[in-house]
């Protein structure tokens, strides 16, 4: 079969997207205004009454500033009036990123768009790829597939955005339904969730006081906007005031005070994201912060490598997770996990909406702007998160979509049928569509996340050439995780050399080292982890793919070939080869209270033990979130089971248990 004939025949949704892009298309293209008799014979012929025209064209009207294209009336009746574009709201500005500097953007931020946690996911992948306008060609180091926001989530953004209440129907974690009006303030990211933070509202806009709650984005099972209650976001709020730790979910229970080792201190500290008060001891800091759920707390303490000194509840609690674990690791008899059954589903996906379908169309139509813009399937699929079938069907739409006087785009399609190009100059006007104003709060927090800040002159020019100029297009409030300006080098270093293919060498002190070590290294992949940037790569001196903490590398420098001073001596790391290791949980919590970096959920088995696999190159990072499991872990890996049961022991009796 042809790669055309892959793609799918167009349904509702399809249609509708097309005649969206349809009018973009035709007002982007089109100087002078469109008389509303014009539109009615081009875009809606099959309707017979004027007022039926005007309803369907006002919907599609704000579904197109959705989209960021915005249309102005000419002339005071509706019914009659002309309208043209509003082509200082819908077009980009002529400053540009050069080809380098905008693929150096995107491959710095689109780790952003794969992470569940990031507010923006969603609205990010579709914002690079406005920006750097290239849809013909893939980008160095393995793409990460973008992240689709739960509905929820998408509605409570909306509601944020525009500054209008947002009526929701919430579920708790014990199945209750809570009915809200609520003002929504701001988002954050934890554990592959993004939680929102929101004020109950009066109906004149007014913040009720102590009605500030925070909620999880997928357990809103419905939302809808109030139109007629708006409200501001009060100029002193921050959403770093209300991000929590794991055991901080839910009202405060008792203050907690762990004893951190000074070897677990800086990462602690990172993890705790600037919660609590702490206070220098001998051989390490003692911490001291508030605490929802006890246990929880107490498991998550084991997972960090610290121990709760009080209260004792907590302290309790910990002995009773490393005892626990200790005799799961011992015991002959393994959790029955060789067979998983076949994984959950999260929900049904479902096709994408008329609206979704037109957001995407829209972005692709952004890119041919000039002759021989080019789209791909392959790429669109890729920088999309799409499948190819639905790239194939978002092209062969694209194709079909007329402008004025119903004349199709000029593109030529390749043999294949995967990829078409303009052919002549018949584009958007020799300017590309400015950003959505969720797509320019999206690359705005990216831009914070990854340490460039407004004095940047990227910033500055993603920001005012391409950013939004519509109410509700401010800078959000930084998302936390503040990447400290050493690292942003780093990273900057790093993604230079991604862009080049270029090998690098760095001092190096993994978690089993007693010192640095030179690595020489060919990053491929860029990824965030609970705030800390990692960086994939294949480890020259190994002739193995590894994985380096950005905070724990030093003066990251181009390598000067085979010559290169370093090469020798102190470059091969003790580790071991990393392997897959298969790990089984009986208690779901686990992974939200915890963090599982690369795990990948394949089933459950009969008896319900949720069952994936999981990267492991040596160390204690993954031998203490099974101890943190209280038993209710399990690995069929021998090696790790007695790393668990040394931890545990070697934690009790440092504890005097």
């Amino acid at each position: 079969m042809s790669a055309r004939g892959d793609a799918t025949t167009p349904n509702a949704d399809d249609l509708q997207a097309r005649r969206i892009t349809s009018l973009a298309l035709h007002f982007t293209n089109r100087a002078k205004p469109t008389s509303s008799e014009d539109l009615w014979r081009e875009f809606y012929p099959e309707q017979e009454r004027r007022d039926t025209v005007a309803r369907m064209f006002r919907r599609d009207r704000e579904l197109l500033e959705e989209l960021g294209v915005y249309l102005e009336r000419v002339g005071e009746d509706e019914g009659s009036a002309s309208w043209r574009l509003d082509t200082d709201a819908s077009l980009a500005g002529s400053a540009r990123l050069s080809p380098r500097d905008a693929l150096l953007l995107e491959l710095a931020c689109r780790p952003l768009a794969a992470d569940p946690s990031f507010p923006y996911a969603d609205e990010l992948s579709v914002a690079l790829v406005k920006v750097s306008g290239c849809f013909d060609e893939g980008l160095p180091g393995t793409a990460p597939r973008p992240a689709r926001a739960p509905a929820g989530l998408r509605a409570l953004r909306s509601c944020h955005e525009r500054r209008v209440a947002c009526r929701m129907r919430y579920v708790t974690a014990d199945g209750r339904g809570l009915d809200r009006v609520v003002a929504v303030l701001g988002f954050f990211g934890l554990r592959d969730r993004v939680y929102a933070v929101a004020a109950t509202v009066g109906g004149d806009g007014s913040l009720e006081e102590g009605g500030v709650r925070t909620y999880r984005c997928d357990r809103v099972a419905s939302a809808r906007p109030v139109e007629d209650v708006r409200y501001e976001v009060p100029g002193d709020f921050s959403v770093d005031d209300h991000r929590v730790l794991p055991f901080q979910i839910g009202d405060v229970a008792a203050d907690v005070t762990f004893l951190v080792p000074a070897c677990r201190a800086a990462d602690v500290r990172r993890e705790g994201m600037g919660k609590g008060a702490w206070e220098g001891r001998e051989g390490g800091e003692l911490w001291t912060v508030g605490a929802a759920d006890l246990e929880a707390a107490a498991a998550w303490a084991v997972a960090a490598g610290v121990v709760p000194l009080a209260p004792e509840g907590a302290r309790a609690a910990w002995h009773h997770a490393l005892e626990a674990s200790a005799r799961r690791a011992t015991e002959a008899t393994p959790v029955p996990c060789a067979a998983p059954s076949r994984p959950r589903r999260g929900g049904r996906r479902g096709r994408k909406g008329g609206r979704e379908t037109a957001r995407l169309l829209v972005a692709l139509l952004g890119t041919l702007e000039r002759e021989g813009g080019t789209v791909s399937a392959d790429v669109v699929s890729n920088r999309l998160g799409v499948s190819r079938k639905e790239a194939l069907n978002l092209i062969e739409l694209l194709s079909t979509a007329s402008d004025e006087d119903g004349m199709y785009l000029p593109l030529y399609r390749s043999d294949a049928g995967d990829e078409v190009s303009l052919s002549y100059d018949r584009g958007l006007r020799g300017h590309p569509l400015r950003l959505t104003v969720g797509e320019t709060r999206a690359v705005v927090a990216a831009l914070q996340r990854v340490g460039v800040d407004e004095g940047d002159p990227t910033y500055r020019t993603v920001v005012e050439a391409f950013g939004a100029r519509r109410e509700g297009a401010e800078a959000p409030a930084p998302e936390g995780w503040d990447l400290p300006e050493r690292e942003a080098s780093l990273l900057e270093a790093c993604v230079a050399a991604i862009y080049d293919a270029r090998p690098v060498t760095f001092r190096y002190r993994g978690t089993l080292d007693s010192s640095e070590h030179a690595r020489h290294v060919l990053p491929t992949g860029l990824r965030q982890d609970e705030g800390a940037w990692l960086v994939d790569a294949d480890d020259l001196d190994r002739g193995q793919p590894r994985t380096f903490r950005l905070d724990r590398m030093r003066d990251v420098r181009p390598m000067g070939g085979p010559e290169d001073p370093e090469a020798a001596g102190d470059s091969v790391e003790r580790h071991e080869a990393g392997r897959r290791v298969r790990v089984c949980l009986a208690d779901r919590r686990a992974l939200d209270l915890l963090d599982w970096p690369g795990l990948e959920i394949e089933g459950e088995t009969a008896d319900g033990w949720v069952c994936g696999t999981i990267d492991f190159y040596g160390g204690s990072w993954l031998p203490r979130r099974i101890a943190a499991c209280a038993g209710t872990a399990w690995t069929d890996d021998g090696e790790v089971r007695d790393l668990v049961a040394a931890l545990c022991r070697e934690q009790l009796g440092a504890a005097g248990a």
